[in-house]
This record gives structure tokens, sequence and C-alpha cells, in this order.
């Protein structure tokens, strides 16, 4: 099975560190959800963002959501975590 839903919790336990960013209106949306608490309940450091009203890809349309705050958020978020994994791969 391919879908990370499915993994084991002794597989999750090893997964570092985790950030997942959710799209409301999303076909991956509860996907994310449930690994998000799936990793949460293997005792994994997890944080889980859901971005209401908020499409697939969104992270996408710098050109359109430019200036708008609560995607300047989402920006942040996803900069703030690739800088930890720098730092935590270091």
């Amino acid at each position: 099975m391919l879908s990370p839903i499915y993994t084991p919790s002794f597989l999750l336990k090893k997964f570092p560190p985790t950030k997942i960013l959710v799209a409301e209106v999303d076909p991956l949306r509860d996907n994310g959800i449930y690994l998000g608490l799936n990793l949460k309940r293997a005792g994994v450091d997890t944080e889980l963002y859901y971005f209401k009203e908020y499409i697939h890809n969104f992270l996408q349309f710098d050109d359109v959501t430019f200036g708008i705050p609560e995607y300047q958020n989402a920006h942040e978020i996803t900069i703030s975590a690739f800088k930890q994994l720098l730092q935590f791969h270091e």
C-alpha cells in the first residue's frame, strides 16, 4: 500500500519532526490529516496546519496571492519547516 496513512506505527516512530499543511479543497486533505494524527499517536513531534477555503497547490500561486496575510502565513510555515529540516541534518 502506498498511502502513508496505512504505515505501521513502528515505522512512523522513526519519522523526523513533521509539519503538514492541509488545504480544505484538496483531494489529498484527508490523507494529510490522517497522517498527521497517526504521527502524533506514534509520538512524533508533528504540527498539522489546516487552511480553510484553500485549494491544492495554493503555495504555487504567488503572483495571485502575494500580500494576502493568510497565504503569507502558509509560506512562512513552509520556509520555517525547510530551515528546520536543514538544521536537523547538519
